[in-house]
């Protein structure tokens, strides 16, 4: 029995290689051509059909791909026409919409305020960054940078665990260059 199954491992390993037609079990990657793959990017809500971009070509076989390279960070500030056209604080964002939307929050019902945002920017993709201002003013919290893309209804969040203090927040947008955009106030209490 040991003698057989020691004869049968071979000879099924020649016939798998005899019918890829092939000596070597590496020769069918060789023969395989690389693939184009076509990448639609996701948009902004309400803005104009992705355009399919060229993914890069597959490696050759026996090398490594290379890591997909990510993309660039806005270095900008945002155009000075974008404006802020919603600005709330929620205790959660779910299916890019802000939950628990209030103005007034009880310490310990919440583990992170988020700042949501609505901004119209019909120009080029720029950064804002989110902050929040304590009762009296002290050093701000959370400072979240986040990239907004060309959309006239480009919505993103940044949230902050250090809202900890009772009393009167503020919650604060701001171009990358300091220009203040949008401010709300909430109360915790």
């Amino acid at each position: 029995m040991k003698r057989s199954f020691s004869l049968l491992v071979p000879a099924l390993w020649a016939l798998s290689v005899s019918a890829l037609g092939c000596d070597r079990p590496d020769a069918r990657l060789e023969r395989m051509r690389p693939v184009q793959v076509l990448v639609v990017e996701r948009e902004a809500v309400g803005s104009a059909a992705a355009a399919p971009t060229q993914a890069p070509p597959a490696a050759a076989p026996g090398t490594a791909a290379a890591p997909a390279a990510k993309a660039p960070r806005a270095q900008a500030p945002l155009d000075a026409a974008a404006r802020v056209t919603r600005l709330s604080v929620a205790k959660g964002v779910e299916r890019r919409q802000p939950v628990g939307e209030a103005e007034r929050f009880e310490r310990g019902s919440y583990e992170r305020l988020y700042a949501y945002l609505e901004v119209d920017n019909r120009g080029e993709p720029g950064a804002v960054v989110v902050s929040f201002v304590p009762p009296g003013g002290g050093p701000e919290r959370g400072r979240v940078r986040l990239d907004v893309g060309a959309s006239p209804r480009y919505r993103t969040w940044g949230y902050s665990r250090a809202i900890d203090l009772p009393g009167r927040w503020s919650a604060v947008v701001r171009s990358l260059d300091g220009r203040e955009l949008a401010r709300t106030s909430f109360d915790v209490e």
